[in-house]
């Protein structure tokens, strides 16, 4: 049973005006579920220390009212949640939050075994350690891809796998020369027209293997945008896209959106830089020196 607020506690659930709006969401904001006014008070706290707003609610149903009506980016389940991780009623909640690509972190005394199976992401034990429940939370809301307008430095997103070494320029000229050397300017344009146009497409197939987390779409997708980018020399995005071509299922879920958002940033570096030459109509292709 879900221990029930002591008598005369009302719900801790704010009214609608008070639920952060998408119009004023510049803050990261958790919703916590918890139904004991004390740890409420604590993880607000230790939250707002590191800028981040709590709404906290003291029941599932307050938690279903609040997602139907405010803009959150993770939902904390309370440690007296605890014993009853599994019920009905909360796997729902974790159900919507999952639709809503919201990230769930439990507080619990113990490990939960089957946390991945109750739809948990990560898991906080108590007593807690104010910093440490920031870090955390800001460190899962990064690997699920959510951001905020003022995130923290120390916060960023890291990939399941290192991050390749990246050049500061987003094309390797030779590559480029050497298609001009092969088929002369008209063929390079139109090696590089459809780059374009075929990057844009497998972005957007890789963006819904991540959105699915199927592996294997993922990793076909990801082959074969890594074979166009060579093609004409993207080397940054061949090189992301080699570093995870082979992300397993456990690894997109947690880190395939940022690498998605990486992808996605690369590529309108490529096409900035290759618009010039599609736009070219004279011969003077690509330098075929270093870039």
């Amino acid at each position: 049973m879900v221990p029930k607020p002591a008598p005369g506690a009302p719900d801790a659930l704010p009214q609608a005006s008070d639920i952060p709006s998408p119009e004023c969401h510049s803050r990261l904001v958790a919703l916590v579920v918890e139904a004991s006014r004390t740890m409420q008070t604590i993880v607000e706290k230790s939250l707002a220390k590191s800028g981040i707003v709590a709404v906290c609610v003291a029941s599932e149903a307050g938690a279903e009212k609040a997602l139907q009506t405010g803009k959150f980016d993770l939902l904390i389940l309370g440690a007296a949640f605890g014993g009853s991780i599994g019920s009905s009623a909360l796997r729902e909640v974790c159900e919507v939050c999952r639709g809503k690509g919201i990230p769930v972190l439990a507080l619990t005394i113990d490990q939960i075994a089957d946390a991945e199976a109750s739809g948990i992401d990560a898991i906080v034990t108590i007593p807690i350690v104010p910093d440490k429940l920031a870090r955390s939370v800001r460190q899962l809301i990064a690997r699920t891809g959510r951001s905020t307008d003022a995130p923290n430095p120390e916060s960023r997103a890291t990939p399941a796998r290192e991050l390749p070494e990246l050049s500061p320029e987003p094309l390797d000229a030779r590559a480029l020369g050497d298609l001009e050397k092969l088929g002369g300017h008209d063929f390079m344009r139109d090696i590089v027209a459809q780059y374009v146009a075929d990057a844009a497409l497998v972005l957007a197939s890789l963006a819904a293997a991540v959105a699915e987390r199927d592996q294997k779409a993922f990793r076909e997708q990801a082959h074969a945008l890594r074979s166009c980018a060579a093609n004409v020399g993207a080397q940054n995005v061949y090189r992301m896209c080699l570093a995870w071509r082979d992300l397993d299922a456990q690894e997109i879920a947690a880190s395939g959106a940022q690498c998605m958002k990486m992808l996605e940033k690369e590529f309108e570096r490529v096409r900035a830089a290759l618009t010039p030459m599609l736009q070219d109509d004279g011969g003077s292709g690509p330098s075929s020196e270093a870039a």
